[in-house]
């Protein structure tokens, strides 16, 4: 089965004295996951040493971002045009 972590951001999902971490995830399937909007940590009281985490499904697509696979940059090109850039 094809899951993906939906989670967005870094806010804290867990609350306790002394410690925060972000432990609570959120799976969807790819299918479902293009769909997944608004995800983020709730600031709402939830009584719990764990915090609400609320997301929307919507009808629309949601974009997908770009990747890029860091072992097929051009170094050179890159570095040649921050300089340019940079006025170097």
């Amino acid at each position: 089965m094809d899951l993906n972590i939906s989670n967005k951001g870094n806010k804290p999902t867990l609350v306790v004295t002394g410690r925060q971490e972000v432990i609570d995830i959120t799976l969807a399937t790819s299918n479902i996951d293009l769909y997944l909007c608004k995800w983020r940590v709730s600031d709402d009281d939830s009584l719990s040493d764990h915090n609400y985490i609320e997301f929307r499904i919507t009808t629309e697509l949601q974009p997908i971002p770009p990747w890029r696979n860091p072992r097929a940059t051009r170094w050179d090109a890159y570095i040649a045009d921050l300089e340019e850039a940079m006025g170097g």
